[in-house]
């Protein structure tokens, strides 16, 4: 049952999310509105204006509507992925809809259509859940199995067919359920006045009264029932309209609800400091509304609703709040006038109306202040509790990433991998510019043990998903064409840390992407970063992965040959792991083999890989070409490579890679050697 109520409000969660569009629209809309009243009456006859309330009306009308659709999409699609059920939770979605008009139905009769905005989500909730769970259950345990119907109909017939039962039932079931608890619902509405009790028609609600009010009034929008299904259908009763009475509605409206429910315009500007982006673009979205004290889009959009981290903060503020202001109408520090008669008066203007002075403003910054205090420690465990969750997710992402095979594919497919695959290359985008990449570098060593080179490695630290792998950064940016703007940052970085180095007198290797060098422009602009930064061409070497499977076209070929004129070396990264190793060493000039690491790693146990490493040995120094080890993670590894004749090493056993003042001091304890300059393979 845990497990079920769970999904339940996961599913609730999402939904909100999901119309937060809407949600904002809405709120943006009525906040126009509303400032149309306030410092342009006279256009309130316009024609713009008229059609953009009505639009408000139209997206704040059909909100439960949208709600109800929405969650029932999304549970009849966890329980059909979860049970393998062959129903559309199109179907559903729309089952839950007609459900739910017909509760309206029930409750207003011919003025049904007016109820299916904010103040009926409550009944979307229940209509949305209970008919998916209904129809789930009814056809699991359906006796009509249509066992000959796949014999003569396409997939969507099957799947409609086989719905029928449940589809039936499913509204038919609700709808009772609802026709029979709907007395208790009215009873507990009527519950209401009898708890809070008779209100004075002098003075208005006492402490009592009013912590009463909050706590139904906030624990009603936490579950999503809009406050009015409590407290607009009993306002006769609960409060006297009087502008005069200090303790009414007034009161509420102005120091319990600044902002909104829940005194939420300290929530605001919490949000506004967040860590994460996310919030604080909602934050600045919020300020128009919440200076309205419309907080639609925080109670929906954030959300408020069933957010245990924010329980605690939206029941206690207000009545703090509330209770401040008590203390300093008790104290005389503040008067009553009444002139803030409309809910929606902006904070401030509110305050000094409400009071007749500049006192009652600053309280209200005072409730303000107070209001940003209590949320700000509760907003930041509920961004930890969603960095937690964004990592687990995003690392789920990133893994079934890296095990597509055709990522490209992927990339352009309407998937919720999709989607993470290009949000995460515009994260990328912006991740340059706020100083979250850098280069790190991973030693090569000789058989002295002295540093000869060192391979620069993208290294890209996100805040929210942490490290984040360079190879899906590569391969993404390759399918999109950002590789050429990342190249060109590799480069000029590497080029410019090679000039820092200059003392030590060794080779940086960068990793070339195939696309790169079928850019004709690649060539100068590497000849024009090594005279812009001062840096010998020959302090540079060019690593291509055999993997990659480079066109070597003419300009291609004749740009790698301009390449090592200049003096650049070339490289090429996993030597051995396909069949265009030997079309590389013959066509264009080679220095460096690299030997692929699944190879290095089995050289202590397997006889064929020493054979192997043996035979790469023979061939690259009868070329005059230096061989590489990757992946030298022992002593023992490290002495057989040597006895096999590799020249160069790199791996965890001498460094794993490291930022460029840590390899500065690597090499001042280690001792450098200069590289020689290998015969070229091919002319």
């Amino acid at each position: 049952m845990l497990a079920r109520l769970s999904l339940w409000l996961n599913t609730l969660q999402r939904s909100f999310i999901i119309t937060l569009p809407v949600v904002m629209l809405g709120a943006l809309l009525l906040t126009f509105v509303q400032m149309v009243q306030w410092f342009a009456p006279q256009w309130e006859s316009n024609a713009v204006v008229q059609l953009l309330s009505l639009l408000h009306q139209a997206f704040y009308g059909v909100m439960a509507l949208v709600i109800v659709v929405v969650i029932a999409f999304r549970l009849a699609n966890d329980h059909q992925g979860r049970q393998g059920l062959p129903f559309d939770p199109a179907m559903v979605a729309l089952l839950a809809m007609v459900t739910f008009i017909a509760m309206i139905h029930f409750d207003h009769g011919a003025l049904a259509y007016q109820h299916l905005g904010v103040a009926s989500v409550a009944k979307a909730m229940f209509a949305g859940i209970a008919v998916t769970e209904v129809f789930v259950w009814i056809y699991r345990r359906q006796g009509l199995g249509f066992s000959d119907l796949p014999l003569f109909a396409d997939g969507q017939l099957y799947k409609a067919m086989v719905s029928i039962l449940p589809a039936v039932a499913a509204p038919i079931v609700v709808v009772m359920a609802y026709a029979m608890i709907n007395d208790a619902v009215d009873w507990v509405s009527g519950w209401f006045p009898w708890l809070m009790g008779s209100v004075s028609a002098e003075q208005g609600m006492t402490p009592w009264q009013s912590v009463t009010f909050l706590l139904v009034n906030q624990l009603s929008w936490f579950v999503g029932i809009h406050g009015s299904s409590f407290v607009e259908v009993h306002q006769a009763t609960l409060f006297n309209h009087e502008s005069w009475v200090v303790f009414g509605r007034q009161y509420i409206d102005m120091y319990a609800n600044i902002g909104g429910a829940g005194c939420t315009f300290g929530l605001m500007l919490a949000l506004l400091m967040s860590k994460r982006r996310s919030h604080r673009t909602l934050g600045r979205y919020a300020i128009l509304p919440s200076l309205f004290n419309i907080n639609e889009l925080l109670i929906f959009g954030l959300p408020i609703i069933f957010n245990r981290f924010l329980l605690v903060p939206f029941l206690l503020v207000p009545i703090v709040t509330s209770l401040l202001f008590r203390l300093a109408f008790h104290v005389e520090w503040v008067q009553w006038q009444g002139g803030a008669e409309i809910w929606s008066t902006p904070i401030l203007l509110g305050g000094y109306l409400a009071t007749g002075s500049w006192q009652g403003a600053a309280l209200q910054l005072v409730c303000v202040v107070v209001s940003f205090a209590m949320y700000r420690p509760f907003l930041r465990a509920y961004e930890k509790h969603q960095e937690k969750q964004q990592q687990q997710r995003c690392q789920g992402m990133l893994n079934h990433l890296m095990q597509e095979a055709d990522l490209k594919e992927v990339y352009h497919q309407k998937t919720e991998l999709s989607r993470f695959a290009h949000w995460l290359m515009w994260e990328w985008r912006q991740a340059i510019p706020l100083n979250q990449v850098a280069l790190h570098y991973q030693p090569k060593m000789n058989a002295e043990k002295k540093v000869v080179g060192a391979e620069a490695l993208l290294r890209w630290h996100h805040p929210e998903m942490g490290y984040v792998s360079p190879a899906i950064v590569v391969a993404l940016a390759e399918i999109n064409g950002d590789i050429h703007q990342l190249g060109q940052w590799v480069c000029d970085r590497c080029f410019q840390d090679s000039k820092t180095l200059s003392q030590f007198n060794i080779r940086l290797a960068l990793n070339v992407s195939p696309i790169q060098l079928e850019r004709r422009s690649f060539y100068s602009q590497l000849e024009k970063l090594a005279n812009g930064h001062g840096v010998d061409p020959r302090d540079i070497e060019l690593e291509i992965t055999e993997g990659q499977q480079v066109q070597l076209n003419d300009h291609v070929l004749e740009g790698i040959q301009s390449l090592s004129k200049m003096g650049f070396t070339i490289a090429v990264d996993d030597f051995g792991m396909g069949y265009t190793s030997l079309r590389y060493l013959k066509s264009f000039p080679v220095n460096t083999l690299k030997i692929d690491g699944s190879i290095v790693k089995d050289v202590l146990k397997n006889s064929v890989v020493q054979d192997i490493i043996a035979s790469m040995s023979s061939l690259s120094h009868s070329m005059g070409v230096q061989l590489v080890a990757e992946w030298v993670e022992t002593e023992e590894q490290f002495i057989k490579l040597t006895e096999l004749g590799c020249d160069q090493f790199q791996g965890k056993r001498f460094s794993m890679p490291m930022t460029l003042e840590q390899l500065k001091s690597y090499c001042a304890k280690q001792g450098t050697e200069k590289s020689g300059q290998p015969t070229l393979a091919a002319e």
